[in-house]
């Protein structure tokens, strides 16, 4: 199948800079860089063959060039860069900034802060610090690194390139939404809303699913449409879109699996996408259960453990980045509240030992401070099981919210992140009043 985008060729040679002081210019479709200086314009990408059209992929990159030929790791400035990550169906374009002991990555208003690892010869590794997984890189030279990104101990190896850019700035526009529906007319479709926030360059955004959001993302606007990436150290996307009257079409391409298409169309009112959604709860059906400690001791949760506090119950993932939202939402609403919070992990991992290491770092990085405790494995049917009191496990996070008295009075499914901007505040309000209910009980 030919790929998505144009040939990763064409962003080696978009990228190709002097290593002296000399205006030297390079030109690739329409950008022309030069040292110190650096001028833009749009090129053009293609849809693989199926989609049978074409559309404007706009990549604005401003070079800022050092003037060394040649950069050691120790001799590394704060610098804002450019990568594109080879996947097997597409080139994806991510933002990071460097200094000697840190890699962060860029989504929009959000920065994650790898720290350096390791130093072997002239290969640099940086670890994320809540997901199993690092960068390595060599710094050819002051305008260029090569770099591999390994997801999950090694299960996932994708090459990327960086050059120095510019520093994009956020797109701070009204949102505008959109009915999305990801592989339309194929059975295994499903729906979404599309939050985009559209400047005159850039372009920041999210989707909004049943289940949660996809959290920040940011890109361009081009000639008839936009783009939109992120890159976390589990997930990688790219959205691409292209106006076509008031609808949109475009694709979907997810870390290293084959593109898809999707469609939207306009939304008069997102406003009730804020709105909490409640798990339905089962009748007399008591509020207990067991999870385990990290050194397998069980423990037994029952109404009587629960009674004369408010307490909440969170089922999360370490993989989960909604899960991470809300427990640094929980985190400071509780400084602000008296109630406790259990969060239960359901993971992928089968390992104790492992599931708990990634625990303990994603706890750490953002300052965590409940003790957690582990459910089982991450499917959502065993979570069910083992929390019969509401209907059915759809979404991580689930959270329980449980009276003085013992009693199992809400439960909420998934959670709406702060890269939706506005709906956050509104969705964050709703369970911060649901807390002030219980409290004045």
């Amino acid at each position: 199948m030919e790929n998505l985008y144009a040939s990763s060729n064409q962003y080696h040679q978009l990228f190709r800079q002097p290593s002296s002081c000399s205006r030297y210019p390079v030109r690739l479709v329409g950008i022309v860089f030069s040292c110190k200086t650096a001028c833009y314009n749009f090129f053009e990408l293609h849809y693989i063959r199926s989609v049978k059209r074409y559309f404007a992929f706009g990549f604005l990159v401003l070079a800022l060039v050092a003037c060394s030929p040649s950069m050691k790791h120790e001799d590394v400035r704060a610098t804002a860069w450019l990568a594109i990550m080879h996947t097997d169906h597409g080139d994806v374009p991510f933002r990071f900034t460097r200094t000697n002991d840190t890699f962060t990555i860029v989504n929009g208003e959000e920065r994650i802060v790898l720290e350096k690892s390791a130093v072997q010869n002239d290969t640099a590794w940086f670890t994320f610090p809540h997901y199993g997984g690092t960068i390595s890189f060599v710094q050819q030279d002051a305008v260029h690194i090569t770099g591999q990104w390994h997801r999950d101990c090694g299960t996932i190896r994708l090459p990327f390139t960086a050059q120095p850019a510019s520093r994009a700035k956020v797109a701070h526009n009204p949102s505008a939404f959109f009915e999305v529906v990801f592989r339309p007319k194929e059975p295994n479709s499903w729906n979404a809303v599309g939050q985009f926030q559209l400047g005159d360059e850039y372009a920041g955004g999210t989707f909004l699913t049943p289940t949660g959001d996809y959290r920040y993302l940011e890109g361009l606007t081009t000639r008839d449409g936009f783009w939109l990436t992120k890159f976390d150290g589990r997930y990688l996307y790219l959205f691409d879109a292209s106006f076509s009257g008031d609808s949109i079409l475009g694709t979907f391409m997810s870390t290293n699996n084959p593109p898809m298409t999707w469609v939207g169309r306009p939304k008069t009112n997102g406003s009730e996408l804020g709105a909490i959604k409640q798990s339905p709860l089962v009748e007399n059906q008591p509020m207990q259960f067991s999870a385990s400690r990290w050194n397998g001791e069980e423990v037994e949760f029952n109404e009587e453990y629960f009674k004369d506090k408010v307490t909440i119950v969170t089922l999360f993932g370490s993989w989960c980045p909604n899960c991470h939202d809300e427990l640094r939402f929980l985190t400071e609403l509780r400084f602000e509240n008296a109630f406790e919070v259990i969060p239960v992990a359901f993971e992928y991992d089968t390992e104790l030992a492992v599931c708990e290491a990634k625990i303990k770092r994603l706890f750490q990085n953002f300052n965590i401070p409940f003790a957690s405790y582990y459910g089982g494995p991450a499917q959502k049917s065993f979570a069910t099981e083992r929390f019969p009191m509401i209907q059915s496990v759809d979404a991580y996070p689930t959270t329980m919210f449980i009276d003085k008295k013992g009693r199992l009075r809400y439960a909420t499914s998934g959670f709406t992140g702060p890269g939706t901007a506005e709906l956050y505040q509104q969705y964050t309000s709703g369970i911060a009043a649901i807390v002030a209910e219980l409290t004045a009980e």
